[in-house]
């Protein structure tokens, strides 16, 4: 059980790195389009 609970911390942590990634790109193209 503890290397699918390591499997899955990484597979989350790997999603949210993503994800916050991707809001912040998608932040800079609109504050660029805008402006």
């Amino acid at each position: 059980t503890g290397a699918d609970t390591a499997t899955a911390a990484g597979i989350g942590g790997a999603l949210l790195l993503l994800g916050g990634a991707g809001y912040l790109i998608g932040r800079r193209r609109r504050s660029r389009f805008v402006a």
